[in-house]
């Protein structure tokens, strides 16, 4: 008699922790879904305002005379800072462009885990000296997508004085959380970066000058 009403107790127990624990699942699932909704109307709001502020100061964008050429000024200067530009109290470098991936995003100047819910943004490094790591949530809106990029697919990145910067992706890798070192060392020109779903891996995607030979690995 005691055995047959704890079996039905336990059975109550178990099937109301499985209706919370599917209940927990479907509400993650649904603050996930919203959230990744929110991210992308952030970055897109902000793009056209990007975009039209490099319009803006591609007049007045320094130059650098070398014999009888003009060039940016970071041509004869690339150490330079890259110049950022203020837009709804946030920092941008520029925006980022992948056809392939329909990926059009704009690029916040310095990393903050409160502005990445916003848009992709700059770890380390610039465009001039070619070694900058861009890293983006995986949100479908964001940096979710380049985990299907292939070898060859263009990566555009344009920086806020319309200086536009081309490149091929060369390899994949999947690096560990932590191997932050093995992120921001390479010889690759340009690094972009997600995590995966369990956010213990990087997607990580290796891009180097267009005009480069590109051979294709991938670890």
């Amino acid at each position: 008699m005691v055995s047959r009403k704890v079996n039905k107790w336990l059975g109550i127990f178990l099937m109301a922790a499985g209706i919370i624990l599917v209940a927990s699942g479907i509400i993650l699932t649904f603050l996930n879904l919203r959230e990744d909704r929110l991210a992308g109307k952030n970055a897109m709001k902000n793009l056209p305002l990007v975009i039209e502020a490099i319009e803006e100061a591609k007049a007045d964008a320094p130059t650098v005379k070398i014999g009888d050429t003009e060039y940016p000024a970071y041509v004869g200067n690339p150490e330079m800072e890259m110049p950022v530009k203020v837009i709804d109290g946030v920092e941008y470098v520029g925006y980022i462009s992948i056809p392939s991936q329909e990926i059009d995003l704009p690029v916040i100047a310095e990393f903050s885990y409160k502005d990445l819910n916003i848009a992709p943004t700059r770890l380390v490094g610039s465009a001039y000296l070619n070694n900058m790591t861009i890293c983006g949530h995986n949100y479908m809106t964001h940096f979710y997508p380049i985990r299907n990029l292939e070898s060859g697919d263009l990566v555009i990145f344009t920086d806020m004085d319309g200086n536009e910067f081309r490149y091929l992706v060369a390899a994949m890798e999947t690096l560990g959380g932590y191997e932050y070192e093995e992120m921001v060392d390479n010889d690759y020109d340009l690094t972009l970066f997600t995590c995966t779903f369990d956010s213990r891996s990087r997607v990580t995607v290796r891009c180097v000058q267009e005009d480069e030979n590109v051979i294709w690995t991938e670890k």
